[in-house]
């Protein structure tokens, strides 16, 4: 299979792929065709980078394409330039118990403006089902959310020209972030444990002053 995906894309999904996760299908972007659209996926845990582009694919197949890969890959390159992507079509199933068995895929990957190809293998370890972690609606309901994870969403806006316009907060639940009218950025809250308290010295800091 033979993908043209725009670096831009590319380059927000990076922006939520983890880094050196001992879950190493983290580390990584999600390729996924369904006949209609290529789905472009990625997520440390706490995000989760969702693209769609319709490019009315004529098989259906998914990948798991390294960070490293993608990152030596789309060296030099402008958001305005695209990578192809060309793997074995389908989606193999990674024997981790018998490495004879390993069927992984050689990936690679060809940065469009300077014409070099980086190789790469497939990732082992089943990606997570990332369509069940999207919310089915949105409470409104107050929220935080880490100041890192924004500032990458901010950015995944400003790559795609438009305006980050915050989250769609969701209460204890994920929230999400509009990208563009084919992408978003889903985002976990701050968990803030029922037993964290103010510690004992700012009460006695308080008391020592007539508070």
């Amino acid at each position: 299979m033979k993908l043209s995906i725009p670096a831009k894309s590319l380059k927000n999904a990076l922006l939520v792929a983890a880094h050196n996760d001992l879950r190493a299908y983290l580390n990584a972007v999600r390729i996924e065709t369904d006949g209609k659209y290529v789905h472009i996926v990625a997520s440390d845990g706490r995000a989760l980078y969702i693209e769609r582009l319709a490019m009315f694919p004529s098989e259906q197949a998914s990948i798991t394409v390294p960070r490293d890969t993608l990152e030596k890959a789309m060296r030099g390159i402008g958001i305005k330039f695209s990578v192809v992507l060309e793997f074995a079509a389908g989606d193999f199933e990674i024997n981790q118990k018998k490495p004879e068995l390993d069927m992984r895929r050689h990936v690679a990957c060809t940065n469009v403006k300077t014409g070099s190809t980086v190789w790469g293998i497939e990732l082992a370890g089943k990606f997570p089902n990332w369509r069940r972690t999207i919310p089915t609606q949105i409470t409104g309901e107050l929220a935080q959310y880490c100041p890192e994870l924004l500032h990458n969403a901010e950015k995944a806006c400003e790559a795609m020209g438009t305006k980050f316009r915050g989250v769609m907060a969701n209460g204890k639940g994920a929230g999400i972030v509009n990208v563009s009218d084919d992408a978003i950025i889903v985002i976990m809250p701050y968990d803030y444990k029922q037993d964290q308290a103010v510690p004992t010295w700012v009460s006695e800091l308080q008391a020592a002053d007539g508070v």
